[in-house]
């Protein structure tokens, strides 16, 4: 069901751009001032300008899927890492470096729902930092040590794709064209009422669709706690399976 939502919510505004479009020729007995056909070279433009958008966000989205994988393979080698030092100098017991790592787990996966801004993810893996430093200078500890920094890589890039938005100006001349088509549709002239309004809908659903499709691209991290997730949404599976695997060490 989740695929149908955005499709769901486009339809009420589209049905009202359909009814306007008709209300304007059966009301006010306004049928158009232009042909349908002048408008198809904007229409082309808009066509053009939504690809390379969609494009752009998806090179961004491709790569965002991968990286709760990526946050789950670092926390997993730090678990394994610290046990290992853990069981080899006895001076650090394997509940707390589970409880430890748990933590982290459950600090990215409140910063992911909006609950803690990133810092707090930082300081976590700094003072897990702080704490491997002194256990021990063998090759585990090195590793550990490199996993924390690419866990920080990973976070980092996480944060910067939730902050930032693709192409502003893109947007803004997006924008515009996609207003622009919807007026002029209300000024085309149509053979028949039918094709008015079956023209009037598709036309008007592509393009409204299409830019509401590419903005919840453009952001794969939307969860919020206690909110439905959008459904260009990245799947936290990795997180929350590596989470349960926690769980059962401990």
């Amino acid at each position: 069901m989740i695929k149908w939502r955005l499709m769901l919510k486009t339809l009420p505004l589209v049905a009202l751009i359909t009814a306007i479009k008709i209300g304007l020729d059966f009301g006010l007995k306004f049928s158009g001032m232009i042909k349908f056909s002048d408008v198809a070279i904007i229409m082309t433009g808009g066509i053009f300008l939504m690809g390379f958008m969609l494009a752009g966000v998806l090179a961004d989205y491709k790569e965002s899927e991968k990286l709760p994988g990526e946050l789950v393979c670092s926390m997993e080698v730090i678990d394994e890492g610290l046990c290992h030092i853990g069981i080899a100098k006895q001076n650090i017991q394997l509940s707390e470096i589970r409880k430890m790592v748990m933590g982290l787990a459950d600090l990215i996966n409140y910063w992911l729902n909006k609950k803690v801004k990133s810092d707090k993810v930082f300081d976590a893996i700094a003072q897990i930092s702080v704490k491997v430093q002194p256990l021990d200078s063998t090759a585990i500890s090195v590793r550990v040590l490199n996993e924390l920094n690419t866990l920080r890589k990973t976070v980092m890039r996480i944060d910067v794709i939730k902050r930032t938005s693709f192409l502003q100006s893109g947007y803004a001349l997006l924008d515009t064209i996609v207003v622009l088509v919807l007026v002029l549709l209300m000024f085309s002239k149509f053979e028949t009422v039918i094709s008015e309004g079956i023209v009037t809908f598709f036309v008007s659903l592509v393009y409204v669709y299409m830019i509401r499709l590419i903005r919840d691209i453009d952001d794969p991290f939307e969860y919020e706690e206690g909110k439905q997730s959008q459904a260009a949404d990245v799947d936290l599976f990795p997180l929350e399976e590596f989470r349960k695997r926690l769980q059962a060490r401990m």
